[in-house]
């Protein structure tokens, strides 16, 4: 008997340190609400307080205030000596309402090498012709981005935040250089964030646009989103845009626009990964009263897909992007212009580390019109390493 008793022991004790691990294992790979199921689903290790001091961990990266103050009070119960002092205070501020200043850094970095069938069509919204045919070519891409978050002192829910980051091609074939192109936004703004219920951001944003071998553009918008959340697992997005273009090349200067444009998103987190999908409006409308064609338009855009991970470190992403344009000019047939556009994405992630991953993706788009002018399809296919912090 008491062999058997010694074995019922060890058994107890390799589960219950095997589901800790598990718990810090999803903390360090940034699952926080996959760690807090996890750890409210186990069952041998419930009496251990350093499971309680994992839990209150990760409801302090959700931003889940009373989750983790209920863990933290869990863990001081089961033993009264297990908090630090750094804890202790958090706990009494917690108790007391107190607010936070929670700076919180985020920043990536990619590079790609890709092939693009068809690259002197322009990105989707600036509508270039096929009137030059296809020319395909290899190209390599670095890109960055960098967010900053800080909850003001004394401030409780309000924050203020920045971001930035560029994107930036090089085309190895010499007849693509014209196709060359460096993208840089930064956006900042003040924020108001309610856990568990909801976040309002308000950010002023700028962008420049560096293409057919000139500064094509700067962007100035502003841009307010709501979020709203459904459940721990589920949040719901609203936005509206404002957003002004103004053409530097004075070739170009008859293409100034403002936008304006609504949109709703739904996100729904499941096991092992993620599900969305967004309907939005915009409408272009020229700045100046003789313009060049074909800036005036409303257009539609529906977009859905997900993430799943297959593996412990494989995980597998589709992405589908619907739009449909209606045009104040018309068609070479003398009706008014119509465009069809869609482009599929799939993209398969391996990772090396928690924060290193290499990936490979295919774009497939496809353009169809009453104008053929403005008929194309390409292909692009890209691989490619991230390092994210």
């Amino acid at each position: 008997m008491k062999k058997i008793a010694i074995v019922v022991m060890a058994a107890a004790v390799v589960n219950l340190f095997g589901d800790i691990a598990t718990v810090q294992k999803l903390i360090e790979k940034q699952k926080y609400q996959e760690a807090i199921e996890a750890a409210q689903a186990s069952k041998q290790d419930y009496p251990n307080p350093k499971l309680h001091l994992l839990w209150a961990k990760a409801c302090e990266k959700i931003g889940d205030r009373v989750c983790q103050m209920s863990a933290l009070e869990r863990a001081s119960m089961l033993d009264p000596k297990i908090l630090t002092p750094s804890q202790r205070t958090t706990l009494e501020r917690l108790h007391n309402g107190a607010s936070f200043q929670n700076t919180t850094w985020k920043s990536s970095i990619d590079a790609q090498i890709g092939y693009d069938t068809n690259v002197n069509i322009a990105p989707d919204e600036l509508g270039s012709s096929n009137t030059q045919g296809k020319l395909d070519t290899l190209f390599f891409v670095l890109s960055a981005q960098m967010s900053y978050r800080n909850e003001l002192e004394k401030k409780n829910g309000w924050y203020v935040r920045a971001d930035g980051g560029f994107y930036n091609q090089n085309n190895f074939d010499n007849a693509a250089k014209d196709y060359d192109m460096f993208h840089g936004i930064i956006q900042g703004g003040v924020g108001y964030s309610k856990p568990a219920a909801y976040d309002l951001y308000l950010p002023l944003i700028y962008g420049y646009l560096h293409y057919l071998d000139t500064g094509l553009f700067n962007k100035y918008a502003i841009a307010p989103q709501l979020r709203i959340f459904i459940d721990k697992r589920a949040f719901v997005n609203l936005s509206l845009n404002y957003e002004y273009r103004d053409y530097i090349d004075t070739m170009y200067n008859g293409n100034d626009q403002q936008k304006a444009a609504a949109a709703f998103s739904l996100y729904k987190f499941v096991p092992k990964g993620f599900l969305y999908a967004s309907l939005s409006y915009e409408n272009f409308s020229s700045t100046h009263t003789l313009s060049n064609l074909y800036i005036d338009r409303d257009n539609v855009i529906g977009l859905f897909g997900g993430e799943y991970r297959v593996a412990s470190n494989i995980r597998v992403r589709f992405d589908e992007r619907l739009r449909y344009s209606l045009y104040k000019d018309k068609a070479q047939n003398g009706e008014k212009r119509e465009d069809h556009f869609s482009q599929t994405q799939l993209k398969c992630s391996y990772d090396i580390t928690k924060r290193l991953d290499l990936y490979a993706s295919g774009r497939y788009v496809v353009s169809k019109t009453n104008d053929t002018r403005f008929e194309y399809s390409k292909t692009i296919a890209t691989v490619g390493i991230g390092y994210n912090y």
